[in-house]
């Protein structure tokens, strides 16, 4: 029976599609692998040229299609089979209704086609009903030009790379009544089969239906999409009304150059592993929830907006039933008609539903987001390995340094890094390795001869990406261009271990993305690189693991089963499995695992005790309680501490004040605040080879009167004081060599300068009274205002008048004559001089001199006294006697 075709407006997108066979700018008109499709119509033609329907030979329509290993199916798998019976393979038209003709696509393309069958993979079939919300995209996805033939081409990006997986649509069916249904995807309603062909395509990429069971909703939608994914927890990041604000957001980023697709899981720490039958009734207690939904169970996010104030979202389970039943949801009363009217609401048993943002975040754990970047977006891609000896490094400090480095030169702010691994589903013995990448800035990074050795990741600028029990991961940060180029450092959790992974980045900007050469490592630093292989089997038995029922933790895996799911140091039965219980449940729970020779799971207690990081002050583990994030201070250099004893910490290991010998830090008696002991000393230096010691500024004063240099003048310590000393300071070599404050040098000059010779005040500028001006004599110096006295005092004296023997005006020329008997005399002093000296006449008294009464001459007498001439005469008549 012939297919029937969709509508003509549906023909009309795929006609342009083949005709452009180039990828279009418009994201809406985007052909993903045009050479696969090229494929996929050479074999059509071929199978038609020989009136054959194609039938896949690679990937062939038996039980190993459905089984990872038929002999061993998983316990999920081989009570379907139990169930069914026996599975026969047909093809659409042999299914269902035999007089419905099937069609690819029916009406268009609406999530509500999807229905899920008994396989595991609500999380695909979420993926597969956003992508549906756009058409564009599922049908450049889905290549079915060659239904007739049996053939369809399904593309999806694996590791970045668009791959057209080719398959024909023979499906397991089971018979139910008189009619072949399939057993896993199936319509609802109008027999549309794109769908099912999608899930067929998805089953084929990954070896067996079986293994598709359980996964991770945004990871799918990174297949179907090419986008950039990323989970995160509701409760970790949003409350209330910024949760609403992010969906909505992000919800409304969709447009032609740009797809956002969320999806959300219910709150089941094992939503990774969960799946869910088609028949709602056949679920356990514990994986029934309160309200109509399921725990979890992944959902489709179809819509965001808001109502009258109320902020709601739409959701959908891809049963296409069992949908929630409080309040907005389909029968609530707060569907009034407008309401109804703004969001085109439909009461259908479909699977959708709407409800509010608070139900939401209360009710779901996880959200994830997938985006496609706009085609202008640059995009960069680098394969690398981690190899034991060489690169697989791991996180320590010390080793950080070799693992894969890149560096990243970005012109935007805003960049997308994406890790990948390649997928472990469908291999038991693969797993993923849990991964972790730091941005580094280069700058920050030392190199020497032997390459780079990167700082400590804690000053990574930005958080830490890390992959745990999942594929790949997606984190957009923000870099300043200026603090570039930056190293991209990427490391598995523990040294010695080997896998393959792919980094992307993408931004809006240019930028320049590159492979550092590896680190040439040492002898030691090769053996801590040692490989350590992470075991295929169940560590506590060593037998193979069940694909799904199993636990696994940073790759390492063991049994669900009360013999094996052990804490391996004290025996005790794990209650729950992964990193956390649900919901804040308490219960003995596997923390970590470590492998010291031996690979083992553990709780905390046991774990913190023999593997966690001991506090570098009380030397006890980090962490108190499992649940601590990051409750510690890192000290770069020498490890961690708890926040409780910063305090001791700072007070043993700060430096001692070299005053008081209390330690340096900020308490109730100092400020914290400190000098250091080269600061006052003039000169900066310190005597004897003393290394510079910390003093508290409360301390200094007294630390510097005992220790720091002394001013000459005021002997207080030469520093900066505030209030009293600036801390400058004038050198002074001389007889006294030394230092003075800059405050006290105008009074050291007064105290300390030489004296005036004449008046014995410093030789020094005193306003009012001395200029400053000196001469210097013999025997120091002389103030210039000094020098008439001095002068007064160190001339020569007149015999006669006692007078200096200088000029002085108005009185003394300055000319002196000097008698026979050595004595100096003022010329002006001459007559007066010669006066005193001379002889007295015996007559008159008067000394015997030549002046303007006497000439001069005198006659002696017998009693040896003279007599003026003039006076002779007159002498002798008194009676004088010759």
């Amino acid at each position: 029976m012939a297919f029937l075709h969709r509508s003509n407006a549906v023909k009309a997108v795929r006609a342009a599609v083949d005709k452009s066979k180039k990828r279009l700018e418009d994201f809406s008109t985007l052909v993903r692998d045009a050479e696969g499709e090229r494929r996929v119509g050479e074999i059509a033609r071929a199978c038609q040229e020989k009136g054959i329907k194609f039938v896949d030979s690679e990937w062939p329509a038996n039980t190993k299609a459905l089984f990872v290993d038929p002999a061993h199916p998983s316990a999920q798998m081989e009570s379907v089979q139990k169930e069914l019976g026996g599975i026969q393979w047909m093809r659409p038209d042999q299914m269902g209704d035999p007089h419905e003709p099937p069609q690819v696509f029916a009406e268009g393309i609406d999530p509500e086609d999807i229905h899920q069958g008994s396989i595991g993979d609500c999380y695909f079939l979420a993926a597969l009903a956003i992508c549906a919300t756009r058409e564009e995209l599922i049908l450049d996805l889905i290549v079915e030009d060659f239904a007739e033939t049996g053939i369809y081409g399904v593309k999806m990006c694996v590791m970045g790379e668009w791959r057209t997986i080719i398959v024909d649509d023979l499906l397991p069916c089971r018979k139910e009544g008189d009619r072949w249904m399939p057993i896993f995807a199936r319509w609802k309603g109008t027999k549309e089969t794109w769908a099912m062909i999608a899930e067929k395509a998805w089953a084929k990429l990954h070896g067996s239906y079986e293994a598709i069971g359980g996964g991770r909703t945004e990871d799918a939608l990174s297949y179907l999409s090419g986008g950039y994914a990323t989970c995160s927890s509701l409760e970790d990041k949003d409350n209330g009304g910024n949760l609403y604000s992010r969906l909505y957001n992000n919800h409304h980023l969709n447009g032609k150059d740009m797809g956002v697709f969320i999806s959300t899981s219910g709150v089941d720490e094992n939503v990774s592993k969960k799946g869910g039958l088609d028949d709602p009734t056949k679920m356990s207690g514990q994986d029934k929830s309160s309200g109509g939904l399921v725990s979890g169970h992944a959902y489709s996010l179809l819509d965001v907006a808001e109502v009258d104030g109320h902020q709601l979202v739409r959701l959908r389970n891809p049963w296409g039933s069992y949908e929630w039943d409080g309040d907005w949801g389909d029968k609530s009363p707060l569907w009034t008609p407008s309401r109804k009217k703004q969001v085109g609401f439909v009461d259908a048993d479909d699977g959708s539903f709407w409800m509010s943002v608070e139900d939401y975040r209360k009710n779901f754990g996880l959200v994830g987001i997938c985006k496609t970047l706009p085609s202008k977006f640059h995009q960069a891609r680098q394969a690398a390995s981690w190899v034991a000896g060489v690169n697989a490094a791991g996180p320590s400090d010390a080793l950080v340094g070799f693992n894969p480095t890149f560096r990243l030169k970005p012109t935007s702010s805003k960049v997308w890094i994406q890790l990948e691994q390649p997928d472990a589903r469908g291999h038991p013995l693969k797993s993923f390795t849990h991964t972790l990448a730091y941005v580094l800035k280069e700058s920050d990074v030392k190199s020497n001869s032997d390459g780079y050795r990167v700082v400590v990741p804690a000053q990574s600028v930005c958080p830490a990406i890390t992959l745990l029990e999942e594929r790949q991961k997606t984190a957009e940060v923000e870099l300043n261009p200026a603090d570039g180029p930056f190293l991209v450092v990427i490391t598995t959790w523990r040294a010695g271990l080997e896998a393959s992974f792919q980094l992307s980045v993408a931004s809006e900007g240019a930028f320049t993305l590159s492979r550092l050469p590896d680190v040439r490592a040492t002898p030691s630093q090769v053996k801590a690189m040692s490989k350590v292989p992470l075991p295929k089997e169940c560590i506590t038995c060593t037998k193979a693991v069940d694909m799904h029922h199993h636990v696994a933790l940073k790759g390492v895996r063991w049994h669900q089963t009360a013999a094996c799911n052990k804490c391996a140091g004290c025996a005790k039965s794990f209650t729950f499995s992964g990193a956390s219980p649900a919901g804040g449940a308490s219960g003995l729970k596997s923390h970590d695992v470590a492998y010291d020779g031996k690979w083992g799971a553990y709780c905390f207690d046991c774990w913190n005790r023999s593997f966690g990081e001991q506090c570098i002050q009380c030397k006890k583990p980090l962490q108190h309680h499992a649940n601590d994030n990051d409750p510690c201070v890192a000290v770069p250099g020498e490890g961690k501490m708890h926040q409780e004893c910063v305090t001791s910490w700072q007070a043993s290991s700060a430096e001692k004040c070299a005053q008081c010998e209390q330690p340096v830090i900020q308490s109730g008696k100092f400020s914290g605040q400190f000098y250091t002991t080269d600061m006052g000393s003039a000169g900066g230096k310190l005597p004897n080879g003393e290394k510079p010691r910390q003093v508290h500024l409360e301390c200094w004063e007294a630390f510097e009167a005992a220790r720091a240099a002394k001013c000459l003048h005021c002997h207080s310590p030469i520093c900066e004081l505030p209030g009293k000393f600036s801390g400058s300071y004038y050198p002074v070599d001389g007889p006294v060599k030394g230092s003075v404050h800059a405050e006290c040098y105008p009074a050291f000059q007064m105290s300390s300068a030489p004296k005036c010779v004449q008046c014995q005040q410093p030789c020094a500028e005193i306003p009012g009274k001395f200029s400053g001006r000196l001469y210097q004599v013999a025997g120091g110096r002389l103030h210039e205002e000094c020098q008439t006295d001095y002068q007064h005092s160190q001339a020569k004296k007149c015999t006669h008048c006692s007078q200096p023997v200088l000029a002085i005006a108005g009185r003394f020329s300055g000319n002196y004559f000097q008698t026979k008997e050595g004595d100096n005399v003022h010329v002006e002093c001459k007559e007066g001089y010669m006066s005193a000296r001379a002889k007295k006449c015996a007559h008159c008294h008067q000394p015997i001199v030549k002046n303007d009464k006497f000439g001069g001459s005198y006659y002696p007498l017998e009693s040896g006294s003279h007599v003026h001439e003039e006076c002779y005469d007159i002498y002798l008549k008194s009676g004088g006697k010759k």
